[in-house]
């Protein structure tokens, strides 16, 4: 008795066969990518009498980041993909109430680290530093 193969079980087969390398080739793919943990923060003090809108500026673009408000500080988490690349940002302050703003040079950062910038009264005189991120103290 002579046995006959179908096209399609052959094809069947086949598509088994191609397949398993395939999805395999894939999941070892996605885990190539690298995923860093550590975050990358913004302290922003507010030594003005108005408060402030608070932005980071990549690519001409400006991305909002939260308010401080007169006489107190706040800490944002800066999204990640902001900082692919060199890891440059500007940030900006805009004072709500007034025309006045306040715009930092190009900063660039790296995981673990966070930009301090203390606003004053007179914009002119606000100063900006990166560290090393301590916590929630400032």
């Amino acid at each position: 008795m002579r046995r006959t193969i179908l096209p399609a079980t052959l094809a069947a087969v086949a598509l088994g066969v191609f397949t398993v390398p395939v999805a395999r080739a894939q999941s070892e793919q996605d885990t190539t990518e690298v995923v860093t943990t550590e975050e990358i923060f913004a302290y922003v003090v507010n030594n003005n009498w108005l408060d402030m809108r608070v932005y980071a500026l990549r690519s001409g673009q400006r991305f909002w980041l939260g308010t401080v408000n007169s006489y107190t500080a706040s800490r944002f988490e800066l999204p990640t993909w902001l900082l692919r690349g060199m890891g440059e940002v500007q940030l900006l302050a805009l004072a709500i109430g007034s025309r006045r703003s306040m715009t930092t040079g190009i900063v660039f950062l790296a995981p673990g680290e966070e930009i301090v910038w203390r606003l004053e009264n007179n914009l002119n005189l606000s100063t900006v530093m990166v560290r090393y991120a301590e916590g929630d103290d400032g």
